[in-house]
């Protein structure tokens, strides 16, 4: 199926529903932020909705394929699409606020999301969010 606007505006994820396993390509990165690529059509905004889609789709059996990071289940995809949902109204407040990017990225995120940082830093990973909304 064809979900667009997360990673890019051309992903799809791949149910192989005999097998019960669903491979969600670079719309789930497992335990770390994912790169978003907002100059052809990426969104964090859009990943978080993409996710919550799939989460609807599987059940607590379904191998989880990933991306990026090791194999996965149901309940790691879930802590995906929390870290997406919240990490994005830390940023949208900061923006409400009428913080730059720059001082956004200053500010940083609560300290539960700092686990989250790998090749997409956490500075990264609010620029990334912070121009999805």
């Amino acid at each position: 199926m064809h979900f667009a606007g997360g990673h890019t505006d051309g992903d799809s994820v791949v149910f192989f529903k005999k097998a019960n396993v669903v491979h969600m390509g670079d719309h789930f990165f497992n335990g770390i932020f994912p790169f978003i690529d907002i100059g052809t059509g990426g969104s964090a905004v859009r990943m978080a909705e993409n996710v919550a889609k799939v989460l609807t789709m599987i059940d607590n059996e379904t191998k989880v394929i990933p991306g990026h990071g090791p194999l996965a289940n149901k309940k790691d995809l879930k802590a995906f699409h929390a870290m997406l949902v919240g990490t994005t109204a830390e940023v949208k407040a900061m923006k409400n606020k009428g913080l730059t990017i720059e001082q956004a990225k200053k500010q940083g995120l609560s300290k539960a999301w700092e686990k989250w940082s790998s090749f997409i830093n956490t500075e990264t990973w609010i620029g990334i969010v912070y121009q999805s909304l």
